[in-house]
């Protein structure tokens, strides 16, 4: 991604790209809190607003002063609910630009440490960043295409880019197309300027303007309410929309997870955050099945290309950093950098391109560098991971899911009482529990009931080696490669591995997987390999679930309806075809630790109504029915032969 350039000019921050300053001379915050609190009336809407949460959307995000003046005010209000900010910025400052900028302010803006902490490790296109009482989703990126790719329904627009005359394409009637299409009828609008070509391109598309009295030297400014379309709503999106959930899950409702694995440990913590009442199924304790290993390397291997996956993978992996960075010092593991071993071309191909999603990510580093991180001699380049680590899945989800009522006993019957509109679980004790809502996050085991069972999960089998030693293995950092390898946590255990057997679905421990990861040791890391010599270890092996094209599940389940669409035109679903607030999580495979906060906050979205942390198209990538969706584009002859077999 291509940074901003700031410079300094009669004490603001100034913009040389487009020779305009990012905040008004007068007085930023001051500035903020008149043009655009004020005037879309928020310090009065948010006490009294309706719903779980609140978002506003802003286009140019710039120095982020917009949004920590509004989480403070918004921290002020006696309610409990998420503020959600979402703004597009074409060329953000990078992360230590703006922590100088924000250096001196920190005393007035207690909020902006929590931010700062959080701003690193960006990658084009959506990012997210989790606090306690709020999500900031930040696109960086081109502002049509994020906006026309935004998952949400704003309540407030700020609009904020550097001046009309100086940067036309933020203010175009694309943009305010975008906008209108994430709007409804109380949704309102503010922005500094008063350009009659502005006024005239937000009427168009669907917002009453009016004048008022503007900020500092600035006369007037505006403000409005969308009050709807002139006309037919034009497609802004070529990427199929999938529906929203017709009734969302509301707090203190109570939800229930079939599953007790890394997925169920992450959508219980988001859960919780929002104030839901959670409920656990599955006969195994947490972290016991397939997340139960004792380290697990977090991490996601960067594709040459910027492909939807790899694109999926930097945005998981960043979202994972930033939660690390915050909350990382009370978890188990270590984020004290991770290597990637790979090829020297490999290597040049990524580095090659700054707009590669994984750049803010990682750096290529030689055989040589790559030896100094790891402490013991390696023979080839690698990528390097500054903030990459272990967790423990085991212990991880053991922490996570604490005090949280378990149900331990097989689920084995799910069904819908429409009467009640509740979701039924029956257990092996024949027991039934009433739940508002239901997360199926049970791995391998996630299409084992009727709702569920068409969904293609495959399931993968990996046995891992563990070794205890009373020295301290020789590397530094976690080592990947065709296996991995992590240092040794705070018992002296350290892990290599692991098997990679994709239809198998036992747990036996095999002498010849053993012997096929102390040869990958070997081949990976030859200093450690020796280290360990004769040393026995203990074998674990685990099943994970995957999925066809290797991307997670996350999201809602079709009803078992056939529908046909006779018009292309027509949408790909209604909201009425899926099963009310039930979802799935599940298809992680081995990357789970790097992807599974993400998609766990893309299903809780889902269900409570909040704004996607990723978009239509990525959310698509990830949605469970996607495998019907292509099967159903085929040609009609296709489809035929298939449905025969």
């Amino acid at each position: 991604m291509e940074f901003a350039e700031l410079q300094w000019r009669e004490g603001v921050p100034y913009s040389p790209r487009f020779d305009d300053i990012y905040f008004s001379r007068d007085g930023g915050r001051a500035e903020t809190e008149h043009v655009f609190l004020a005037q879309n009336g928020l310090p009065e809407r948010f006490p009294s607003a309706a719903g779980e949460f609140f978002t506003i959307g802003e286009t140019g995000f710039g120095t982020g002063l917009n949004f920590v003046t509004t989480w403070q005010i918004w921290r002020e209000q006696p309610r409990q609910a998420r503020l959600h900010f979402v703004s597009v910025e074409k060329y953000p400052l990078a992360p230590d630009v703006m922590a100088a900028l924000w250096q001196p302010m920190l005393a007035s803006f207690p909020e902006a440490r929590e931010f700062i902490a959080q701003y690193h490790s960006l990658t084009p296109g959506w990012n997210r960043f989790s606090f306690a009482d709020a999500e900031l989703t930040l696109y960086i990126g081109d502002a049509t295409k994020g906006l026309q790719d935004l998952d949400a329904t704003v309540d407030a627009w700020f609009l904020d880019g550097f001046t009309p005359a100086k940067n036309a394409d933020l203010w175009s009637p694309t943009v305010f197309n975008a906008m209108a299409s994430c709007s409804h009828p109380g949704t309102t609008l503010s922005s500094f300027t008063a350009a009659l070509g502005v006024r005239e391109q937000l009427t168009a598309a669907g917002f009453k303007v009016e004048k008022c009295q503007g900020f500092g030297h600035k006369r007037t400014m505006i403000r409005g309410r969308f009050v709807g379309f002139h006309g037919p709503m034009q497609r802004l999106s070529p990427t199929p929309r999938w529906p929203r959930l017709a009734a969302s899950l509301s707090s203190q409702q109570q939800v229930g997870i079939v599953g007790s694995g890394i997925a169920a440990a992450e959508l219980a913590t988001r859960l919780r955050q929002r104030g839901f009442d959670v409920v656990l199924f599955s006969p195994d304790g947490p972290g016991s099945a397939a997340s139960g290993n004792g380290q697990g390397a977090v991490y996601a291997k960067p594709g040459i290309e910027a492909d939807p996956a790899t694109q999926f993978y930097a945005q998981a992996l960043s979202y994972r950093t930033r939660l690390w960075q915050a909350h990382g010092q009370e978890w188990p593991g270590n984020a004290d950098g991770l290597l990637q071993l790979t090829t020297l071309e490999r290597c040049a191909r990524i580095a090659a391109n700054s707009q590669h999603p994984f750049a803010q990510l990682m750096r290529p580093v030689s055989a040589a560098e790559a030896s100094d991180l790891a402490g013991i001699t390696l023979v080839q380049p690698a990528l390097y991971f500054p903030q990459g680590g272990w967790l423990a899945p085991n212990a991880y989800c053991q922490q996570q899911l604490q005090g949280i009522e378990h149900i331990r006993h097989s689920v084995i019957g799910i069904e819908f009482d429409a009467s009640t509109a509740q979701w039924v679980v029956t257990t092996q004790s024949q027991q039934e529990f009433r739940m508002d809502g239901l997360i199926i996050a049970a791995g391998q085991h996630s299409n084992g009931w009727p709702v569920t069972a068409h969904l293609p999960i495959k399931p993968v089998r990996g046995q891992v080696s563990a070794v205890q030693t009373s020295e301290k293995p020789p590397h530094q950092c976690v080592l990947c490669g065709e296996t991995y390898l992590t240092p040794a946590d705070i018992n002296g255990q350290w892990h290599f591995g692991a098997s990679f057997d994709v239809g198998s679905d036992h747990t036996n421990v095999l002498p010849q997987d053993s012997a096929e990861n102390r040869l990958g040791l070997a081949r990976l890391a030859p200093d450690v390999a020796a280290f360990l010599g004769d040393t026995p270890s203990t074998e674990r092996a685990g099943v994970r679930a995957t999925t066809p094209d290797y991307l997670p599940m996350a999201g809602p389940v079709r009803q078992p309806i056939q529908t046909t669409r006779k018009h292309p035109q027509s949408p790909i679903a209604h909201s009425e075809d899926f099963w009310p607030r039930l979802a799935v999580l599940t298809g992680l495979g081995s990357k789970g630790l790097a992807s599974s906060a993400l998609a766990a906050e893309q299903v809780v979205c889902y269900l409570t109504g909040e704004p996607s942390p990723m978009g239509y198209a990525q959310s698509s990538r990830l949605h469970p029915e996607r495998f019907w969706l292509r099967a159903r584009q085929k040609p009609s002859s296709v489809r035929h032969s298939v449905a025969e077999k």
